[in-house]
């Protein structure tokens, strides 16, 4: 039996939280084992201009852990990767908009900078909106966003920050409105029409995928 000091004993208890994660998501490769073949996937999808990831599988497989993973790869390192969960009775503008937040923390006090904003080629509707989502913590139920209309202000937005940004859109499969999948096929092809630079991995349930799938 080996006696440890109460500070080395202290440092192995350290080293096991960081190492032993049950049931928060890995965030780096060390620790991911097992797919090695989806994250050399992601990357590649990634590196390419107008790609999309799509991880599939079932609950429990790892989906939202190697989307964390390649996300922090490709993320510039000041902030963490936004991250969006899905709720069931999210319309387009709903999720949208919970987008376009979780992007605009990673721009702090950006859309109060009216005159910097408009040089990127944004309309005084979408400034104000932007001025919204950053001063007001709640929903706006009463926000119309196309999906042109959002990809045309993210990409305003990428053109300020410049630096790689990947975008995590996690459970995408427990949608109830009927019309939001469509527009999200419609924002996706738009990403690629208005040369849209920031990346999006979108994460969903599937049934009897005991393995976990990337489509780009």
């Amino acid at each position: 039996m080996v006696d440890l000091s109460y500070d080395e004993i202290e440092n192995l208890r350290d080293l096991a939280r960081k190492l032993f994660l049950p049931s928060a998501p890995v965030t780096t490769a060390e620790l991911l084992y097992g797919r090695s073949a989806q994250l050399r996937q992601s990357r590649t999808a990634l590196a390419i201009p107008g790609r999309t990831i799509f991880v599939h599988g079932e609950r429990g497989v790892g989906k939202t852990s190697l989307a964390k993973t390649v996300a922090y790869e490709f993320h510039h390192s000041a902030s963490e990767p936004p991250y969006v969960g899905c709720d069931p009775d999210d319309d387009f503008n709903a999720l949208a908009a919970r987008i376009l937040r979780r992007c605009l923390g990673q721009l702090p006090g950006i859309a109060s900078k009216e005159k910097r904003v408009r040089e990127m080629g944004l309309q005084l509707g979408a400034i104000k909106l932007l001025q919204r989502l950053e001063t007001e913590s709640a929903s706006l139920p009463d926000v119309k966003l196309t999906p042109d209309e959002t990809v045309e202000i993210l990409s305003a937005l990428h053109r300020i920050n410049k630096n790689p940004f990947v975008v995590i859109v996690d459970e995408v499969d427990i949608l109830k409105n009927p019309s939001i999948r469509e527009q999200i096929a419609f924002f996706i092809k738009a990403l690629g029409d208005h040369e849209c630079t920031m990346k999006f991995i979108f994460c969903r349930h599937r049934a009897r995928h005991r393995f976990i799938a990337v489509r780009t």
